[in-house]
């Protein structure tokens, strides 16, 4: 690796000790306060795509291989029709998942849950906010790591489109945003497949 980071400490919470406070600190105000923003459509910008599918749709479409989540479903209906579940009897599809996935020998994750927000998160201002607030966020644990923000669909297409509009400040070089969605890439080449 060329950076590799720094080093920090893992933070443990011990439940075990009492918190002689019940107060908690206010946010900062560049944090809860959401600076109004909006989008005229006459603004909207879609640059060109570069690049190329790397793999075939019609490959996809005519794949015999059989549907990617048939062995959960099959699972989960032998789990349903038991009267009492094991402790290794996963029905959803994340633990499932994670009971055949093998270990992992990287290193986890340096992660943090934010506060909520009480504004909407569908709004232009609230998305540009929020991005603002995980670039800072991301900046304080590792400056030179790019922010790889994962949204819904409807919200990735409100946040491309911040992105596309005001590239000067979310420019695709500062900030990676993606759909939380697994399969939005596939239906989409299926969707250019068909025209």
């Amino acid at each position: 690796m060329e950076e590799p980071g720094i080093d920090r400490a893992v933070d443990i919470f011990d439940p075990t000790k009492s918190s002689v406070s019940k107060k908690i600190a206010q946010l900062p105000p560049s944090y809860s306060q959401v600076p109004p923003m909006y989008l005229r459509p006459s603004d909207f910008y879609a640059p060109e795509s570069k690049g190329e599918l790397t793999i075939d749709p019609q490959v996809m479409l005519n794949s015999s291989e059989p549907y990617p989540e048939q062995d959960w479903l099959e699972n989960t209906l032998q789990l349903l029709s038991k009267e009492k579940l094991e402790k290794d009897d996963f029905v959803s599809w994340a633990a499932y998942r994670a009971s055949k996935s093998m270990l992992s020998s990287h290193e986890p994750a340096i992660i943090s849950l934010l506060p909520m927000f009480i504004e909407n998160a569908h709004s232009v201002a609230m998305i540009a906010h929020s991005l603002k607030v995980i670039k800072a966020a991301v900046n304080q644990v590792n400056p030179t790591q790019i922010p790889v923000v994962a949204v819904d669909q409807p919200l990735f297409a409100l946040a491309k489109q911040i992105q596309w509009t005001f590239n000067e400040i979310f420019d695709e070089d500062q900030f990676v945003i993606i759909t939380s969605h697994r399969n939005a890439g596939l239906q989409d080449a299926r969707k250019v497949a068909q025209r």
